[in-house]
Parts: C-alpha cells; sequence; structure tokens
C-alpha cells in the first residue's frame, strides 16, 4: 500500500469519533428548550370539576359536577425571536411567552352549551404558576379576571381568585398541560349561593389540591313575599320612557300565560316577557346577562327578559334574573310561576346613570320569593 492511501485511512479512523460528536452536538443544539420539552406524564384523568354553587341549580350548593370531556386554549403565546447565535453554530428557539389568556372548555357539545372557564392576566402580563388574587370580572384590565358559564347561565364575578400550578406551552404557543384551581364569587345572590369553587386537570403530572365543597354562610332568612299572587316593580330614580318618573308599583290582580319556552305576564301598566334559549326550556337558578329578546349567539346564549312600562318597551341589554318556582300543568300550561328580577339602564342615552328597575312575580307560588330590593 502507498504511504498516501494509508495515511488517509489513518486520518479517517482517527477523525470519526470526532465526526459522529459533533453530529450529536448539533442535534441537542437544535431542540426546543424550556420547560415544554421536559417529559411529561399525566396523573389521573383529564378533569372539569365545579363544586358550591352560584350558577343557579347548574351547581346545586353543596355538590360537585364533574366533566372528563374538556379542551384547552391559550392565547397570546407563540415562540420569541430565535437567540442571536455565531454564524458556527445552529439557531437556538426561544422558549415560547406563557399565555396572557387560557380558555377552558367541558361538554361544550351539549344542548345546553357546557362550561366555559376563561381566566386572563391583567394587561401587558402573563400567566404564569402562581396564585391570581383579588380577580374581577371582565373588561376589567388593571387586574386578573375569571369568567365562567354553564349550561346557558353565568356568574357575574362579584370577586375571585385562582391559582395555576402548571400551563406549559409547545413552540407553536399550544398548552400541553393545565392545572389550576379556582373559587369564584357571584355578583347576584351573594347570601344564598356559596363560593364557587373548582378545579381543572390537562395532562397534568403534578397534584392538585382540590378544593373543599363550600357551604352557604349562616344568616338570617332575607325577607320574603308569600302571597299566592303578586306582582311588585320598584324604580325609584325614574324609569324611561316616562319622564323619569319614580315607579312603584304593587298588584295581585296578574294574568300569567305560557309555556317552559315563554312565560307572559299583565299587570295594571306592565308587562313582562320572559323567554327560554332559542332550543331550549325555562328552569329554575339563575340567569344574568339576559337581554330584551332571547339569544342563541355566544356560548349558552342569553334567555329573554322584556319589560314594558306605560307600553313602552326597554332596549336595555343588561338584565338578571332568578326563577325559583316553575311548574306546568299536564297540558304544558305553566301554572306556578315565581321569580325576582332586575333591569339596568334602560335607553342609555336618555337615562340616568345607575338607574333600575326591580321587581319580583308570584303566581300560585308555594315557597316564598326573596325579595330583590334587600
Amino acid at each position: 500500500m502507498r504511504p498516501r492511501a494509508l495515511a488517509a485511512i489513518v486520518f479517517i479512523i482517527l477523525a470519526l469519533p470526532l465526526f459522529t460528536t459533533g453530529c450529536a452536538g448539533s442535534a441537542r443544539t437544535g431542540a426546543p428548550s424550556g420547560r415544554q420539552a421536559h417529559p411529561r406524564t399525566p396523573s389521573g384523568p383529564d378533569i372539569f370539576s365545579v363544586a358550591g354553587g352560584g350558577i343557579g341549580n347548574k351547581v346545586p350548593a353543596g355538590t360537585r359536577v364533574n366533566s372528563n370531556n374538556i379542551s384547552v386554549v391559550a392565547y397570546g403565546t407563540g415562540a420569541r425571536s430565535p437567540q442571536r447565535v455565531m454564524p458556527s453554530t445552529s439557531p437556538t428557539p426561544a422558549p415560547p411567552s406563557p399565555p396572557t389568556s387560557i380558555t377552558v372548555f367541558a361538554d361544550s357539545t351539549a344542548r345546553d352549551g357546557g362550561w366555559r372557564l376563561r381566566l386572563s392576566a391583567a394587561l401587558g402580563r402573563q400567566l404564569t404558576p402562581g396564585t391570581y388574587a383579588n380577580a374581577a370580572a371582565e373588561p376589567a384590565t388593571a387586574v386578573p379576571t375569571v369568567d365562567i358559564y354553564g349550561g346557558g347561565q353565568s356568574c357575574t364575578v362579584r370577586t375571585g381568585s385562582f391559582t395555576i400550578i402548571e400551563d406549559d406551552v409547545d413552540a407553536t404557543g399550544n398548552l400541553l398541560d393545565l392545572n389550576l384551581t379556582f373559587d369564584i364569587k357571584c355578583q347576584v345572590n351573594p347570601v344564598e349561593d356559596p363560593s364557587l369553587v373548582g378545579y381543572v386537570r390537562y395532562h397534568a403530572s403534578e397534584a392538585t389540591p382540590i378544593p373543599a365543597i363550600p357551604t352557604p354562610p349562616t344568616t338570617s332568612t332575607p325577607p320574603s313575599a308569600t302571597e299566592p299572587i303578586k306582582l311588585a316593580v320598584r324604580a325609584p330614580d325614574g324609569w324611561p320612557p316616562a319622564p323619569h318618573k319614580p315607579v312603584d308599583l304593587e298588584v295581585k290582580d296578574i294574568m300569567l300565560t305560557g309555556t317552559l319556552s315563554a312565560v307572559h305576564i299583565t299587570a295594571a301598566d306592565l308587562q313582562i316577557a320572559i323567554t327560554s334559549i332559542p332550543g331550549n326550556t325555562l328552569r329554575t337558578g339563575l340567569y344574568t346577562d339576559t337581554t330584551r329578546h332571547s339569544s342563541a349567539s355566544g356560548v349558552g346564549g342569553g334567555a329573554g327578559l322584556d319589560i314594558s312600562v306605560d307600553g313602552t318597551d326597554c332596549t336595555v341589554q343588561d338584565g338578571r334574573m332568578t326563577i325559583y318556582e316553575l311548574h306546568a300543568d299536564a297540558a304544558g300550561n305553566v301554572d306556578r310561576f315565581s321569580a325576582n328580577f332586575s333591569q339596568m339602564e334602560c335607553d342609555k342615552w336618555i337615562s340616568k346613570p345607575g338607574m333600575h328597575l326591580v321587581g319580583f312575580v308570584r303566581y300560585h307560588a308555594s315557597s316564598p320569593t326573596p325579595l330583590p330590593w334587600q
């Protein structure tokens, strides 16, 4: 063998380990870095769990409702720009940004719309593991927000908090796992309904502290109406389109007609129409975000609450009601009904700030109806 050929063979043999080591090093350099690269072994099934009260009979007080059919979406994520590297090395993608908002859907294909939980960080911040206290309702921006819908009804958040244990995302901004707990107090009927608490596990690997089921606070029984048939409404600051004159009406001669899908009430100069979300029926419980006409838009849509005083409707889009008793006879006609309701700032371009109308209706009701102005 010639000396030059022998030298070439020796060089290849000596250089081979360095060549293979360099290839392996390049492969590691090109791998995404950050927490999402660590292997995750889910512990237990995916679950969305809610307990306590606060959304009518969707979660009866003292009970827990679970769902294993969940999906999650992260907003405001995505990989950052690649880190600056020397020309002789491969670019290394930087870790993706933590999300600014997370939405959890559970039983979204259910007829009543299932559940939706949305958590958002304060403006300019991100949702990283930790506890977020003093959360408010949307659309606040200076503090974290929490929003929850269930079965076409919602909890208008009075105050809340949530703790994120895991929320890793991949290089494209998709959530790899989610592990959190929450505690929410609703604005309507805070005495009747305890906190709404729960937890979410989605491909989670760390333990989740399950919140204890809350019980309603021990309080005195609020004043209630007990007459079998009665309707009363109040608007101390006036109610357009009447010339902002106060409304204080109580009558016992009322006419109520309708089915479990729509109830119509007439008494003196007042008419009330209560309608279910299209494709659903009315039921007992709390309804927030009611509109003049019921709608199937959005998550769960909104029930209809239309109040007319002196023959003129209100174009309000911000109302709420609680139905305490609802029963229909064999023919499907409502024969027992009990509810209280409120509407805010009718015809905002002519109404005074804070103007509101509240009231209750009882039709052959067998149990007391809490007075809404207490």
